[in-house]
């Protein structure tokens, strides 16, 4: 007490207090009380004071030393301005607001008492009780109370609380579980297997799992099961242990089974077939009872008495001996040996199973349609039908129904139609075919009407015949065109086109083209005379009408031109060969031309009086001994010329393709073992063709090739399928498109080499793997670790997440070297490095940094650029704004750069050439169809710009990328393509042509010529400022002297002003003097 009273005293001196303000209470001090509280060590009491603790900021009062605990500062500064306290570990702030009693903040101690208040949490949507942490909770979503569990919800009665799982504690029962696996289990099951599984009392025994509803319990064979009632109680079905019962209040019920439409009741069966189908016995028992028909009767027992063998079943095996079992009193009937053979009509023969004997009649078989063969259930191998609708035997191998062919049930080949091209065409003769039915027409020659005058061509002949050829040839048909749309063998001026056919070059039949009709000029107020053409055909063709008419071709020779009529008049010219005489004009009368043919005709003259004489008609021709039955029709089509060639009816080769080729009279390769190997010619040749010339195995100097019209394809499994690419039923193994694109387990690849799914395996040396994963996650890997690129395209090196375009994640660090650099802020240098090395590229990077090798040694130095020279290159170059023809790629963003063509011309070593596509077409097809031998016709909406040529690669952009066609011809808004079949009917976007000369610039070339050209502006600068340096010292100086001259100036003038004032002052005085006297 005294200790402290010592150190009170001076503090109460020091703050002023009396010692009458001292505590009388013992133990303790009191301020402002002579009497302070017993439980107080100090005491203040005033009603106009407060009690004013040290004040301090917060770096003030943490770097209070050893701060005692219960130590109390007022902080001045910070967010948390107030009173702070320290715990002994730490300081704490009095916050003077406290939100509310916030529960969360602290661990309760006791438990909640709402006192009959309701928790209320707001509308806040979301998990509102978090029981033990986010995975069991009470939350609300809109319109629903939902209940989280981190695994099961139990509902326990009564009992206390456990810590184990899914136990209800002492004196508790579990009601239900709803466990992890979503199934729920009533009954006290802990552990439910079954979505709805229900427990009427313990189980024992092994019970089923993953049932949609699994009851168990003591059920009876007829009652106590588990019942689906009616809800008035009166009637239902229940399920006993062994037995479906009918229950309810009712005394008498129905139990029904009732299938639905076309359905039966199986007992024994899982596939009845009526009604009610018993696999099994059915035992009918007690006295009366038996079965009742539909019409009434009722049979108790099984009918016995007589031998009506169809009215019961034989208790013993019916013995023929040697005779024969017959109706009606016949000689001849049904023969059954002991060993099984049967025969009708007669015994049977001891090789034969069935032997049918008769001298009047045929066996026949059951007849069906196809439909009704197709609806045999299993049909055994070796059942043999007569397909009604095919008119054709046949039988079903054990996989499939085969149709039989024969010489007297011939196959029959569709006729072939050729029409007018304008070129070459080609038809090959099928397989088991040596007779062709052709018939051909040459076309018409053109038709003239001028003057209101009509004056018609003449119309092409007409050939029928037989030509005989061999399997697999192939024939060229040319189809002559009407008129001027030309031809082979055609005229080249109105005549109507010869058609022929030919075998290895040498035509076999031609139908003569018609003589055009002759064009007359003008005449006095009027026109002159038009004359018909003649007709084509016929061993020698029509003559044309008129005064000059052309003369038509022959068997030997071409027709000759129209002779010469009169005075003014030109006659006309005999054909050439097969084509057709030219025609001939005087002023503006034009003859016709001749016909095309076997020989062309002649064509018209032309008279000065406007008169025009028609052409002559082309003359026809059947080869000799390869060609019957020809009949010659002169003067029979109009327009354009044709070709129908129809294959005589026979049994053609069967296509190898197993399914009927075991069916072939003959040399059956397809139904006998062979006996030695199939030896082909030792040549190098086409082997094997199986289609045409377009599809093909063969050898060439050693080399085995495989040879396509457009695309090869590997399936398993299936069938044939006639659409391109499909398996039939079977997996694609592999596909080479006709683009040259090949795919491994697709039918569509997208680039040249197209794996979807998997990996590409390259073993490397010393047992190391090199390989590439497509897994199917949108990324792929190289050795497993190293991601290539994932799916938004980005490449990853070293890292699995890129998350830039490429990502580098990884260096080496070389040996020291040497490198310029030039860095986003512009500034260069040179520097010495020994640094880590993540990239190194044999072509061109772009980066915010680039360190480049300028080792000296590793250059033949050539010698300074000269900077000046290069200044004057530099300013030269023009920049232009410019935006990009490819506007998927580049939108509307515009450019400020160099023409590669302009620098070419100023600074060639800056421009490089390569191979590219321009998107010199870059427009949408409006149409793309397929051609014959697998050619894309594509429709443009505009002539291209820019002429394609034949060979040249295009690019084209389908609805699963790009595909590269190459270009077969091409005329005005048509593009003819191979390679690009797949895109047939699709959308096709034409992005331009594949050119040579594509040019780019190299901006690092230009880039150091403007690094020179600066260079040598800094010199010219530097020379500038030198000389403004000296300028400026030299003006210096000159001002120097100027300032010196001024000064003397200025003590010239007060010295001068000095002076004056001395003058005045003695003028004054020399007056004041003359005054004074």
């Amino acid at each position: 007490m005294q200790r402290l009273l010592r150190f009170t005293l001076p503090l109460a001196a020091a703050l002023g207090l009396s010692l009458a303000a001292r505590a009388q209470t013992p133990n303790a001090v009191g301020i402002g009380t002579t009497a302070p509280a017993a439980s107080a060590l100090l005491d203040l009491s005033s009603t106009t004071k407060g009690f004013l603790a040290p004040r301090m900021t917060a770096a003030e009062r943490t770097a209070i030393s050893s701060p005692a605990r219960g130590l109390l500062v007022y902080q001045t500064d910070g967010l948390q301005l107030g009173f702070w306290y320290y715990t002994g570990t730490s300081w704490t702030y009095l916050n003077p607001a406290p939100a509310g009693d916030n529960l969360g903040s602290h661990t309760a101690s006791q438990g909640l008492n709402m006192n009959g208040n309701a928790i209320s949490f707001g509308t806040f949507l979301g998990q509102q009780l978090n029981l033990w942490n986010a995975d069991y909770g009470i939350g609300i979503q809109p319109g629903t109370l939902a209940f989280r569990s981190g695994d099961n919800f139990v509902w326990y009665r009564r009992g206390v609380y456990s810590a184990t799982q899914n136990d209800a504690g002492q004196g508790g029962s579990l009601q239900m579980i709803l466990n992890d696996a979503g199934n729920l289990g009533l009954g006290g099951l802990t552990a439910p297997a079954n979505r709805l599984d229900l427990a009427l009392g313990s189980r024992t025994g092994t019970h089923a799992t993953g049932r949609a509803l699994y009851a168990t319990g003591d059920f009876g064979e007829a009652s106590g099961g588990v019942e689906f009632r009616h809800s008035n109680g009166t009637q239902g079905v229940g399920i006993g242990f062994n037995s479906l019962y009918a229950s309810g209040s009712n005394a008498n019920q129905y139990l029904n089974l009732m299938p639905k439409g076309t359905g039966g009741v199986g007992i024994g069966t899982l596939t009845p077939t009526e009604k009610l189908d018993v696999a099994g016995n059915v035992k009918i028992s007690g006295t009366g009872n038996g079965l009742i028909f539909p019409d009434g009767s009722k049979q108790t027992t099984a009918t016995t008495g007589g031998d009506n063998l169809g009215n019961h079943t034989a208790t013993q095996n019916l013995n023929l001996a040697d005779k024969l079992l017959v109706g009606n009193g016949g000689a001849a009937g049904l023969s059954i040996t002991n060993a099984g053979n049967v025969g009708i009509g007669g015994a049977a023969a001891a090789s034969a199973a069935l032997d049918v004997n008769s001298t009047s009649k045929g066996l026949l078989p059951p007849r069906l349609s196809e439909a009704q063969r197709d609806a045999i259930p299993t049909p055994a191998p070796g059942l043999l039908v007569y397909n009604t609708s095919t008119g054709a035997l046949n039988q079903w191998d054990g996989t499939r129904w085969i149709s039989y062919l024969s010489v007297s049930n011939a196959n029959t080949i569709p006729s072939t139609t050729f029409n007018f091209t304008g070129g070459p065409q080609t038809y090959r003769v099928p397989l088991g075919v040596t007779k062709l039915a052709v018939d051909l027409a040459g076309g018409a020659g053109s038709t003239n009407i001028v003057g209101g005058t009509f004056q018609e061509g003449g119309r092409g002949g007409r050939v029928q015949a037989t030509l005989t050829v061999t399997p697999g040839q192939e024939l060229t048909i040319y189809v002559g065109g009407n008129g001027n749309y030309g031809g082979n063998n055609n005229n080249n001026g109105g005549g109507g086109g010869g058609t022929d056919i030919s075998i290895g070059g040498t035509r076999v039949l031609v139908a003569g083209g018609g003589g055009a009709a002759g064009q007359p000029g003008r005449y006095g107020p009027g026109w002159g005379t038009g004359s018909p053409g003649g007709p084509g055909g016929g061993t020698v063709g029509g003559a044309g009408a008129g005064a000059a008419g052309g003369q038509g071709g022959t068997g030997t020779g071409p027709g000759a031109g129209g002779a010469n009529a009169g005075l003014y008049y030109t006659p006309g010219n005999s054909g050439a060969g097969a084509i057709g005489g030219s025609p001939v004009s005087l002023y503006d009368a034009v003859s016709g031309g001749g016909g095309g043919g076997y020989y062309g005709g002649g064509s018209g003259g032309a008279g000065y009086y406007g008169a025009a004489s028609g052409g002559g008609g082309g003359s026809s021709y059947a080869a000799p001994g390869q060609t019957s039955n020809v009949v010659h029709t002169q003067g029979y089509q109009t327009l354009h010329g044709y070709v129908t060639i129809t294959p005589a009816p026979g049994v053609p080769a069967p296509v190898l393709n197993g399914a009927n080729f075991q069916n072939v009279p003959g040399d059956n390769l397809g139904n006998h073992q062979a006996t030695q190997a199939l030896q082909f010619p030792a040549t190098t040749s086409s082997k094997v063709n199986l289609f045409n010339g377009d599809y093909t195995i063969g050898v060439q100097g050693g080399t085995q090739y495989f040879r396509t019209g457009d695309a090869f394809a590997w399936f398993k499994g299936g069938g044939h399928n006639d659409g391109q690419f499909n398996s039939g039923g079977g997996a694609v193994q592999m596909v080479l498109t006709g683009g040259g694109s090949l795919g491994l387990g697709t039918s569509s690849p997208v680039a040249k080499f197209d794996i979807p799914t998997g990996s590409v395996r390259l073993p490397g040396a010393g047992g190391s793997d090199t390989w590439f994963n497509y897994p199917g996650d949108n990324k792929n890997y190289l050795r497993g670790s190293t991601i290539i690129a994932d799916g938004g395209g980005y490449v990853g090196i070293g890292t699995s997440s890129p998350a830039y375009p490429l990502d580098v994640n990884g260096s080496v660090t070389p040996g020291n070297f040497t490198y310029g650099y030039l860095n986003t802020g512009g500034a260069g240098g040179n520097a010495t490095s020994t640094g880590p090395i993540s990239i190194r590229a044999s072509h061109r990077i772009l980066a915010t940094e680039f360190n480049a090798n300028s080792d000296r040694r590793l250059k033949t130095i050539i010698g300074l650029s000269d900077k000046a020279a290069d200044l004057a290159l530099l300013r030269q170059l023009r920049i232009t704004d410019y935006q990009m023809r490819d506007r998927v790629q580049y939108g509307q963003r515009r450019f400020k750069k160099v023409i590669a063509q302009e620098v070419e011309q100023v600074f060639p070593q800056a421009v490089n050439q390569q191979v590219g596509f321009l998107p010199d077409v870059y427009a949408l097809a409006t149409q793309a169809e397929l051609q014959a031998d697998s050619l894309l016709v594509l429709t443009l909406p505009a002539t291209p710009a820019t002429a394609p040529k034949a060979g040249q690669r295009v690019k084209l952009i389908g609805k699963t990328g790009e595909v590269i066609g190459t270009v077969k011809a091409a005329s005005g808004q048509q593009l003819v393509l191979r390679g690009a079949r797949q895109l047939a009917g699709q959308s096709v976007f034409v992005f331009g042509l594949e050119h040579p000369d594509v040019r780019s610039v190299d901006y690092e070339a230009l880039a150091m010529l403007n690094v020179s050209a600066t260079q040598e502006l800094a010199r010219q600068v530097q020379e500038l400022q030198q000389q403004n340096a000296r300028l400026q010292q030299q003006n210096q100086a000159q001002s120097g002297r100027l300032d010196q001259q001024q000064a003397t100036l200025q003590t010239q003038a007060a010295q001068t002003a000095e002076l004056a004032q001395r003058l005045k002052a003695l003028e004054a005085l020399l007056g004041a003097r003359a005054d004074g006297r």
